[in-house]
């Protein structure tokens, strides 16, 4: 699973939106597109890749182990 990181919590809060509106999301089963997850030790922030492209923040294929630590969702 991609995800995108970004080190600016509001950067991945405005991709949420956009996928949640791109994706069809209505709040009717699913109230956002993804969860945004905080790296346990690093300033970063981590959203699933949707159908929104982004060019500023990082695209990554998976997770790697630092962000299992202490999996923070927020």
């Amino acid at each position: 699973m991609s995800y995108y990181i970004t080190n600016n919590k509001a950067e991945a809060e405005e991709y949420n939106t956009a996928c949640t509106t791109a994706h069809g999301h209505n709040g009717s089963t699913t109230a956002q597109w993804a969860t945004i997850r905080k790296h346990p030790t690093k300033e970063l922030f981590a959203i699933q890749k949707g159908a929104v492209y982004s060019e500023t923040m990082q695209l990554v294929d998976e997770l790697d182990e630092t962000w299992t630590v202490n999996d923070n969702e927020i």
